[in-house]
């Protein structure tokens, strides 16, 4: 996982935050010129307080997260082409120059905040 700050200049302004999960739990949160660790969920909740949109792969992912009854959740192909102020990117396995287009398109979505959950 990274420990520096990625140096990704946003072209509509001073970009967001971007929280990464690993699969230990552990949160990293990268924005402007620092990088932000959580051992606890914190950050997730600050996320979910501002009602994201959540973005799956796939229909079934969609309503998976529908049964728990969560509802601003859509697929990635459905979101193309629009923005969200904060997104959480559910499934994003690269393996192919498809799937590395489709994690794209989810990932740039959002405005403001992007938690990516692999």
């Amino acid at each position: 996982m990274a420990k520096e700050p990625s140096g990704i200049n946003c072209t509509r302004g001073d970009g967001g935050h971007v929280y990464v999960i690993n699969p230990y739990g552990r949160c990293v949160c990268f924005f402007k010129d620092r990088v932000d660790r959580f051992d606890d969920n914190t950050a997730i909740q600050d996320l979910f307080s501002r009602k994201p949109m959540i973005l799956c792969r796939t229909n079934k992912q969609v309503a998976a997260v529908g049964a728990i009854g969560y509802f601003e959740c859509s697929t990635v192909h459905q979101a193309k082409g629009l923005e969200y102020d904060n997104v959480i990117v559910i499934d994003t396995t690269i393996n192919s120059l498809e799937s590395l287009n489709v994690a794209y398109v989810a990932i740039t979505r959002a405005k403001n905040r992007v938690l990516v959950i692999n």
